[in-house]
């Protein structure tokens, strides 16, 4: 039987409909959401903010709205979301003392893959990133909010680090020592890429361009949809260029874990959907982008490890340390692709 404080909620926003079902939707490291169904077969998407990582929930809409105007007077051929409004004009409803909810429609066509099946998808998921970004390059980055200020300070991520570590005291196993070390062993590459970042052009990012964010078409393999724009701002183009390689070379169902030829496949599809606006200064970096962001990854999941486990959704006391030795193995691959 559906939650009927969900229904409620998305009651709220539903002014000429009635919801009547409400179904979790999971791939989500951060937000709480709900596909809702109204008594009209309409599907709609029901999200709790997490305020804890996102502070000032009005700012993440904002850049929604912008970002989805924008695409839309572009002809952006993949799916757009629309924020629902209550009956205040609101985009997001507070229900009780810290809870808030807001609504947008929801992307039925597509599905979500648990990981890469072949190399052509690959392709067409790096393709569907160059083209967001390519299609937003006439949208000032000075109009959206930073939602989670220091995000893609990489630097300070290592600072973060370092302070858990000094408060955490020992590791309390052999296998998080081991993964402290060779977190800390892959700092050069997080410094050199920071530097070279600095010099670049700000653009504006999705910030968490991985598998679960995309939905493929079941019989074509292309992408209809890249999802969950909620870590939208300006940044250097370099960040999700790498957070996407360091997401999908690594998502194979087969070991090894990091895969060459996943590998060549997203620098081709992103290099594809770019061409004649990007050049060497950015696309050369490639590689290097992706392994100093795979190390970012590490120690944010370490990170959280040490601190408790109070950013990422865990299923296990564990289950953020593993998530930082997979990222340290997935380096490894990459650095003996690249000959680093």
């Amino acid at each position: 039987m559906p939650d009927t404080s969900l229904l409620y909620t998305a009651s709220r926003f539903l002014t000429n409909t009635r919801p009547v079902d409400a179904v979790p939707v999971d791939g989500g490291l951060i937000n709480r959401s709900f596909r809702i169904t109204d008594h009209l077969g309409s599907y709609y998407l029901l999200q709790q903010v997490n305020t804890a990582v996102f502070p000032s929930p009005k700012a993440i809409q904002d850049n929604i709205l912008v970002v989805a105007q924008h695409l839309k007077a572009n002809a952006y051929p993949l799916f757009v979301p629309e924020l629902l409004t209550t009956a205040d004009g609101e985009t997001l409803f507070q229900h009780g003392a810290d809870a808030v909810w807001r609504m947008m429609t929801f992307a039925r066509e597509g599905i979500r893959m648990p990981a890469l099946t072949h190399a052509s998808m690959a392709f067409e998921a790096a393709k569907a990133v160059g083209l967001f970004h390519r299609t937003l390059e006439g949208l000032e980055p000075q109009r959206l909010h930073n939602p989670i200020p220091g995000f893609l300070d990489v630097r300070e991520r290592i600072n973060q680090l370092h302070e858990a570590i000094r408060k955490a005291g020992i590791p309390p196993t052999k296998k998080a020592e081991a993964a402290v070390k060779g977190v800390l062993h892959s700092t050069d590459l997080v410094q050199e890429y920071s530097a070279y970042a600095e010099t670049q052009p700000v653009r504006i990012l999705h910030a968490d361009p991985k598998l679960a964010n995309m939905l493929f078409h079941p019989e074509t393999g292309t992408v209809t949809a890249i999802i969950d724009w909620d870590t939208l701002m300006p940044g250097p183009i370099l960040y999700d260029v790498g957070d996407m390689v360091r997401s999908l070379s690594g998502n194979t169902p087969s070991a090894p874990i990091f895969n060459p030829d996943v590998f060549r496949a997203l620098e081709a599809g992103y290099r594809d959907a770019t061409k004649g606006w990007l050049g060497e200064a950015e696309l050369g970096r490639f590689p290097h982008a992706a392994m100093a962001v795979t190390a970012v990854q590490a120690a944010r999941f370490l990170t959280d490890y040490l601190s408790g486990n109070t950013y990422y959704k865990t299923d296990y006391p564990e289950h953020n340390l593993d998530r930082a030795i997979r990222q340290l193995e997935l380096l490894d691959g990459m650095r003996t692709y690249a000959g680093a």
